[in-house]
C-alpha cells in the first residue's frame, strides 16, 4: 500500500486536534516524549564535554549524527503511533513503502551500489579538474569540517558518514520522493527532478559547485531507486562515497594559514546548539 504523505500529515493533525483511535497510545505517547527529552538532555551534555575538551570538529561529528537519529526515531515512532497502528499497519508496511524492503534481488543491489558509487566518484573528480582549472576554491566551511586527526576520521567515517547515508537517502529518496511525486500527479522524473534541487541547496556550505554536483548526486540516486526498486543501493553507494571523501579531498584538506580554532567556532555555528555554545 503506497504510503500517502498528504494523508499523514492530515491523519497527524487532525488526531492532535480532536483525537482519533491512536488515543490509546497518549500513555505510551507520553513515555516516549520524557524519554526523547532526556536523550535529547544527554546529546547535549555529551557536546559540551567534547567541546570543552578541546575537539569542537569531533563533537560536531558525534552530536550532529546523534541528533538526526534521534529526530528520526522520534518522527517516524509519532508517525507508527498516530497514524499507522490505528490503521493495522506495521514498520514493517512503511518500510515496503520506503522501498527499504523489496524483491529486488542482491545481485542487481550490489551492481547498481558498485555502478552508483563509480559514478559519483567520477563526478566528484570531474568537479574538483573543472574548479582546479578555473581557479576556484573549496568554502572556507568545507575546508573546515573535514577530518584532521585519527579519532575525527573515525567519527566521520564510522558515525558521519552512514548516518548521512542512511537518513538523508530515506528522506529526500524516500519519504520525499514519494511526496513529491504524489503532489506531481504521479510524475515521479520531476519529483526526482525537484527533490534533487533541495538535496544540493542542503549542501549550500559547499559552494555553488557543491550544490550543483551535489544536486546531480541526487537526480543518479533516484534514477537508481526508480530503476532497481530499491532505496538500499543508494544508501550504500552515498556512504561509502561519503567515506572516500576522506581520500578524494585529502590533498586540499587541511585548511589553509589564518583559518584556526576562531574561524572553526564561526564555522559551526549553525551547529552551535549541539556543542553547547550557543548562537
Amino acid at each position: 500500500m503506497p504510503l500517502d504523505l498528504v494523508w499523514v500529515f492530515q491523519a497527524i493533525w487532525a488526531w492532535a486536534v480532536a483525537g482519533s483511535a491512536a488515543l490509546n497510545h497518549v500513555p505510551l505517547m507520553l513515555v516516549f516524549f520524557v524519554i526523547t527529552w532526556f536523550a535529547a538532555s544527554g546529546i547535549a551534555g555529551l557536546g559540551r564535554y567534547i567541546a570543552t575538551a578541546g575537539s569542537e570538529r569531533l563533537a560536531l561529528y558525534l552530536i550532529d549524527p546523534l541528533t538526526k537519529w534521534l529526530v528520526f526515531i522520534f518522527a517516524i515512532t509519532l508517525y507508527m503511533m498516530a497514524v499507522a497502528w490505528p490503521q493495522g499497519r506495521t514498520i514493517t508496511d512503511l518500510l515496503v513503502s520506503l522501498r527499504i524492503i523489496t524483491d529486488t534481488p542482491m545481485d542487481d543491489i550490489v551492481l547498481w551500489s558498485a555502478g552508483l558509487l563509480l559514478v559519483w566518484i567520477g563526478i566528484a573528480i570531474g568537479f574538483y579538474a573543472l574548479a582546479k582549472s578555473l581557479g576556484a576554491k573549496r568554502t572556507r566551511q568545507g575546508l573546515i569540517l573535514q577530518p584532521k586527526t585519527f579519532a575525527e576520521k573515525a567519527a566521520f567515517l564510522l558515525v558521519l558518514c552512514p548516518t548521512a547515508g542512511i537518513l538523508e537517502e530515506i528522506v529526500f529518496r524516500g519519504f520525499l520522493l514519494i511526496l513529491f511525486t504524489q503532489w506531481a500527479g504521479g510524475d515521479i522524473w520531476s519529483a526526482a527532478l525537484t527533490t534533487s534541487i533541495l538535496f544540493g541547496l542542503g549542501h549550500a556550505y559547499q559552494g555553488a559547485g557543491g550544490i550543483l554536483a551535489t544536486g546531480i548526486f541526487g537526480y543518479t540516486a533516484a534514477v537508481s531507486v526508480i530503476y532497481s526498486g530499491s532505496l538500499v543501493p543508494a544508501i550504500i553507494a552515498h556512504t561509502l562515497y561519503d567515506m572516500a571523501t576522506v581520500v578524494i579531498y585529502r590533498p586540499i584538506s587541511e585548511p589553509p594559514p589564518g583559518i584556526d580554532d576562531f574561524d572553526l567556532r564561526r564555522a559551526e555555528r549553525p551547529f552551535g546548539w549541539m556543542t553547547g555554545r550557543g548562537f
